[in-house]
């Protein structure tokens, strides 16, 4: 994802934002975007699709400049030599900014002079392009909900005409004979132009605010939900008057849609976001014919079909993405994916009811070697599990042996998938309470498993890896007693 050339119009660049999220312990952050790396050839669409809370509508307005992030740069209309040295530079920089061993990122200032003149010159995120002429000029934004985004105060027309102010070399005819043929191809009427936003609806809304960007002609128009209110026959229409324009005037677009038949339409490549991380990246052709990662899969073959005039995702998957500030350890899906690894996440206190349940379904059976326990203590900070025992207990031998049998056994069982990352169960030294291990979460690494096609999922490697010792690890002492 890092090969560009010289048609390469935007490269994104390991796209770090987190936000404060609200819990009993002030200063709590989750990442909202995490490690985005793209890039967006001149002409071409690069779709980006997922559920609602991926993350999409951030994405794109951290790729506009819109908000702060924390890390990463958008290189926008870099000349190819200084394309190619950021690229490397960057590279460079993330690798010793994130050594993977869950330390802190270098701090700004030790960003290398070249790569932060780079990113003063080039990027949309650093303050001087962002503030030139330029860059208003040649990117344009169509948000989400399109009646807050339309001055209610000014007819349709004024509206489209508003957006010359950005700068043009049109005269004042020019500006009205593109009016026109914009409003014309968008298929809204002569009427419609003279029209307040009050007397109009959502869809005709929506109309007006792809048309006064396509009125410009910008060489980058970022569009969030560009059909959402529209019906079927509208969608198709400004589908087709953003392709025409696409094809004869060598614009580029990055487009985010809950609707796949808008990313099939459209995209000439498409990336996969999940939590705030892009989890499969290729062209259209590929997304739709090979699917690598189980999250694309479920999204694609769950979706409505073209047949039917729809393809929406929301509601189709069959469960509820977690919310963002809840994202879970090691690879963000593995809680429901129908093919997860034991190293793909499941912690302490996702095994502790099955752990639970074990228990008392074992209670009252006759061997003598299962005790009564109290109960179960997840230890977040070693991803373990303590269970404890009524007073006196003392434990065997066999009922370890015996416990981890019926781990086994649960594994098979529906929902039993969790247990697979128990790794160890130590008894303690005084034989009065028992640890139960987990495997460290692991975050899989988008790769390239095909030539151009992307996918971070443990299905195509990265677990033969070392792996880190977790917070907490320690040499376990000769008088433990471990079975597995």
């Amino acid at each position: 994802m890092t090969e560009v050339d010289e048609t390469t119009i935007v490269f994104v660049a390991h796209l770090d934002m987190e936000l404060e999220i609200l819990t009993r312990r002030s200063g709590d952050r989750t990442k909202v975007l995490d490690d985005i790396t793209l890039q967006l050839l001149e002409g071409e669409t690069l779709g980006i699709v997922g559920e609602s809370g991926s993350g999409k509508s951030v994405l794109l307005k951290a790729i506009a400049g819109l908000v702060p992030v924390n890390s990463g740069a958008v290189y926008f209309e870099t000349p190819p030599e200084f394309m190619y040295r950021a690229v490397k530079l960057e590279k460079e920089y993330v690798q010793g900014a994130k050594p993977g061993d869950g330390s802190a990122p270098k701090a700004a200032e030790s960003i290398s002079p070249e790569l932060s003149e780079l990113r003063n010159g080039f990027s949309i995120i650093g303050k001087s392009l962002r503030k030139t002429r330029k860059s208003r000029k040649e990117i344009y934004f169509v948000f989400q909900g399109s009646r807050t985004a339309i001055d209610p105060k000014k007819t349709v027309w004024d509206t489209i005409a508003e957006s010359f102010k950005r700068g043009t070399d049109l005269n004042k005819s020019e500006i009205d004979l593109r009016i026109k043929e914009v409003a014309e191809a968008a298929g809204l009427r002569e009427t419609d132009l003279q029209k307040y936003p009050n007397d109009m609806n959502v869809e005709e809304l929506q109309i007006v605010n792809i048309a006064r960007a396509l009125a410009v002609e910008p060489k980058l128009a970022i569009l969030d939900e560009p059909t959402s209110d529209m019906d079927i026959s509208a969608k198709a229409q400004i589908l087709n008057t953003l392709r025409d324009y696409q094809y004869s005037r060598g614009m580029s677009y990055i487009v985010a849609s809950n609707d796949l038949n808008v990313i099939r339409v459209l995209s000439d490549r498409v990336a996969v976001m999940y939590l705030g991380k892009i989890v499969e990246y290729s062209t259209l052709s590929n997304i739709y014919s090979g699917m690598l990662h189980p999250y694309t899969k479920k999204l694609i073959s769950n979706s409505i079909t073209l047949e039917n005039g729809k393809g929406l995702i929301d509601g189709q998957i069959g469960d509820r993405s977690p919310v963002i500030p809840s994202i879970p350890a090691g690879c963000a899906f593995h809680t429901r994916c129908p093919v997860a690894f034991k190293n793909c996440g499941w912690t302490a206190a996702e095994v502790a009811p099955l752990m639970r349940e074990i228990m008392i379904l074992n209670k009252s059976t006759d061997l003598s070697n299962f005790p009564p326990y109290h109960e179960i203590i997840p230890d977040p900070e070693t991803n373990s599990l303590k269970m404890t025992f009524e007073g006196g207990t003392h434990i065997s031998y066999e009922f370890v042996e015996e416990l981890n049998r019926l781990i086994e056994a649960r594994v098979l069982l529906e929902g039993g998938t969790p247990l697979q990352a128990v790794e160890s169960v130590v008894v303690s030294p005084g034989g009065d309470f028992v640890t139960i291990q987990m495997l460290k979460p692991r975050v899989p690494k988008l790769m390239e498993v095909r030539p151009g096609h992307f996918a971070s999922c443990f299905q195509y490697g990265g677990l033969d890896e070392p792996q880190e010792k977790a917070p907490g690890d320690a040499e376990k002492q000769p008088n433990e007693v471990e079975a597995t």
